[in-house]
C-alpha cells in the first residue's frame, strides 16, 4: 500500500523535525520523529516506524509515503495428525507482504516457549503447511517465520502448547478363549501398549452373531481387570469385542475377527470319522456270495479357519 499525499513540514535547524500532516490536521498518534544532522535538503532516504506502517521520507521538505509492513502469517497455527514423535501443521500467508514476495517460511518448535528455538525445515513462500518428525514425546510450541525477498521477517507461534504422545493403542490380542460350553465361554485379552497418555479406565465386552453393526454389550471391568465370564449364549458362532476407553474418553478396540475364526470356541475343531470298506468276493463257490466288512480306517480331519 502506497500513499503520496501526506506532505512533512519541516523547521530547519541542527535536528529537523518531522510532522505527519494530512488536511491539517494529525495523521498518526506519534506525530514528531527527529531525524539527527538534517538541516537541510538532503538525498538519504530515511524510515520511520508508525505503528503498521513505514514512513519514507526523501529530503526535508518534500513529500512522504507509507507502505505496509510484512505482516505475520495469518494464524493461529493449526494442529493435525498427531502421534508420539510427529506432528502437521498450516498457516495462511501474511496479509501484507511489505511489498515484496514472500521467499520462504522457517519452521521451529520450543518445549517451554523461551529464547531456546530449534529450526527443523524451511518451505518457499508457495507452500503453508508442513510435517514435523522424529519429535521425543512430550509438549511444543512452534513458530513460523515469514521472510520476504528484501529480507525482512516476520513471525507467527503458537498459542497454546501442543502435546506429542502415543494414540490410544487397542488391547493386546489375540483374544484368549477358555472353558466353554454349550452357552457360556470365558474370554481375556492384555492391556494396551499406549494408554493415549492417561490410565484406561474400563473394559467394555460385546459380542455379535455375524460381525455386523449389531453388537450386544454384555459387561464391563476396571482398567486393571483382563478377562471376562460370558454367560447365558445360545449355542451358535459368535464374534467378541473388547474396547478400552481411558481416563480422557478415548477408546480403541479389538475384535476376535482379527483371529480369522468365527465359532464360539475359536479353535481347530477335530472331526472323528470312523467308516467301513464294503468288498465283493467273486471268487467263491457257486453256492453263494459273501460279502465281508472290514474295518478299513480310523482318520481325523482337521477344520480350516475361516478368511
Amino acid at each position: 500500500m502506497i500513499r503520496n499525499d501526506y506532505t512533512v513540514n519541516a523547521i530547519s535547524t541542527q535536528r529537523a523535525q518531522l510532522q505527519c500532516i494530512q488536511k491539517l490536521y494529525i495523521l498518526v498518534e506519534i506525530s514528531y520523529h527527529v531525524i539527527p544532522d538534517y538541516n537541510k535538503l538532503s538525498e538519504v532516504e530515511h524510515s520511520v516506524e508508525l505503528n503498521n506502517y513505514i514512513m519514507l521520507t526523501r529530503g526535508i521538505c518534500q513529500k512522504c509515503r507509507f507502505r505496509a509492513k510484512l505482516s505475520a502469517p495469518v494464524g493461529p497455527i493449526e494442529i493435525s495428525n498427531k502421534t508420539e514423535n510427529s506432528v502437521d501443521i498450516e498457516w495462511k500467508p501474511p496479509e501484507h507482504n511489505g511489498e515484496a514476495s514472500i521467499k520462504d517460511y522457517s519452521i521451529e518448535y520450543s518445549t517451554d516457549d523461551t529464547a531456546t528455538w530449534t529450526k527443523v525445515g524451511k518451505v518457499d513462500g508457495t507452500t503453508h503447511n508442513f510435517s514435523l518428525k522424529g519429535l521425543p514425546e512430550g509438549e511444543y510450541f512452534f513458530k513460523v517465520t515469514a521472510t520476504n525477498s528484501k529480507g525482512l521477517t516476520s513471525e507467527l507461534k503458537s498459542e497454546d502448547q501442543v502435546e506429542l504422545i502415543a494414540k490410544l493403542s487397542a488391547p493386546v490380542g489375540p483374544i484368549e478363549i477358555s472353558n466353554i460350553t454349550e452357552n457360556s465361554v470365558d474370554i481375556e485379552w492384555k492391556s494396551p501398549e499406549h494408554n493415549g497418555g492417561a490410565l484406561i479406565e474400563d473394559y467394555s465386552i460385546e459380542y455379535s452373531t455375524d460381525d455386523t453393526a449389531t453388537w450386544t454389550k454384555v459387561g464391563t471391568v476396571d482398567g486393571t481387570t483382563h478377562n471376562f465370564s460370558l454367560k447365558g449364549l445360545q449355542e451358535g458362532e459368535y464374534y467378541f469385542k473388547v474396547t478400552a476407553t481411558n481416563s480422557k474418553g478415548l477408546t480403541s478396540e479389538l475384535k476376535s475377527e482379527d483371529l480369522g475364526y468365527s465359532d464360539i470356541t475359536h479353535m481347530y475343531i477335530l472331526s472323528f470319522f470312523y467308516y467301513y470298506q464294503i468288498r465283493y468276493d467273486q471268487k467263491l463257490s457257486q453256492s453263494g456270495h459273501v460279502i465281508t466288512v472290514e474295518d478299513y480306517a480310523r482318520q481325523w480331519a482337521k477344520r480350516e479357519k475361516k478368511d
